[in-house]
């Protein structure tokens, strides 16, 4: 079964790529039972990024989270305009559209 986390993060004017490039750095160490992860820029909000990780198991989900959170918000300070809002859900149901050639 798999699990994912919604993250929505808002930084600061001016500040999401540098933020994503932290996010980025420190998310290398979390891999265990990570199945994969969208980055959706909001349209209309320059300075929101929401983030979906994919998860084989709700353990690794809150393992990474545990890991990866302490290390974020301290490489993150000034960075971002308030703390992230995340959210997990277990996942249903993953639908591939085929368009034809």
């Amino acid at each position: 079964m798999t699990f994912a986390r919604l993250v929505d993060v808002r930084f600061n004017p001016g500040k999401r790529e540098e933020g994503m490039e932290i996010i980025a750095d420190i998310s290398e160490d979390v891999r265990e039972g990570f199945e994969g992860m969208l980055i959706l820029f909001p349209t209309g909000d320059p300075d929101k990024v929401t983030y979906v990780t994919l998860w084989e198991s709700e353990k690794a989900m809150s393992d990474s989270w545990r890991k990866i959170s302490p290390r974020a918000t301290e490489a993150l300070k000034g960075l971002m305009a308030g703390p992230p809002e995340m959210r997990g859900n277990q996942v249903r149901a993953v639908q591939r559209l085929t368009v034809p050639a």
